[in-house]
């Protein structure tokens, strides 16, 4: 992601176990390294980054490293040995999303995260399942749908968004990319993906 105030670029290195930041205005580059393979991050106050690890979210403090623990994914719904956190985005009320998947991907037991603050601490819930690698999170201008990609069956699905409560309802498939076949041209698999201010749907 992009931080508008920090004016840096954010990424995640999966497999190598950290998250990035570059300035391209002084060419600085920052590294932190991660316990497991951080799959998304976003960013959160005083130079913080919540991040989404293989079995739950944690907070980073990007000026000393310390790495604190927010919440756990339950495992009788997340089995760490087979799932991880992947692809993650906020939503406009502060709530950090994320998707998971799933190794090998024989099951579609990926399922889509929320972390939001509370009162006495912060709660995840699981919001919906039927994934095998959970991509493409975005939000339209609106607040009133969430897009969600399942990469490996070419499929991104909509839900209606309610940002007041931070529910889904009416999923439903959106799109779907055609699979590789001969003397077929092939559509593609849906990853990465954002919404413009016109609620222009990019995906990779």
């Amino acid at each position: 992601f992009w931080h508008p105030h920090e004016k840096c670029l954010y990424w995640c290195d999966i497999q190598g176990f950290a998250d990035h930041a570059w300035n391209p205005a002084t060419g600085q580059h920052r590294q932190w390294a991660t316990p497991s393979e951080p799959g998304c991050c976003a960013p959160a106050h005083g130079g913080q980054l919540v991040i989404g690890l293989r079995g739950g979210f944690s907070l980073l403090d990007t000026a000393s490293g310390a790495l604190t623990p927010l919440a756990t994914l339950p495992p009788a719904q997340h089995d760490p040995q087979r799932l991880r956190l992947n692809d993650g985005r906020c939503d406009t009320a502060g709530r950090f999303w994320a998707g998971s998947v799933v190794t090998p991907r024989t099951a579609p037991d990926a399922a889509l995260w929320r972390l939001q603050a509370t009162p006495t601490g912060y709660a995840v819930q699981r919001m919906a399942g039927d994934n095998f690698t959970a991509n493409g999170l975005a939000f339209s201008p609106d607040d009133k749908v969430l897009y969600w990609a399942n990469t490996p069956e070419h499929r991104i699905d909509r839900f209606d968004f309610d940002v007041q409560t931070g529910t889904l309802t009416h999923r439903q498939p959106w799109v779907r990319f055609d699979r590789q076949a001969e003397g077929q041209p092939y559509g593609g698999r849906p990853d990465g993906a954002s919404v413009d201010v016109q609620g222009n749907y990019w995906v990779a």
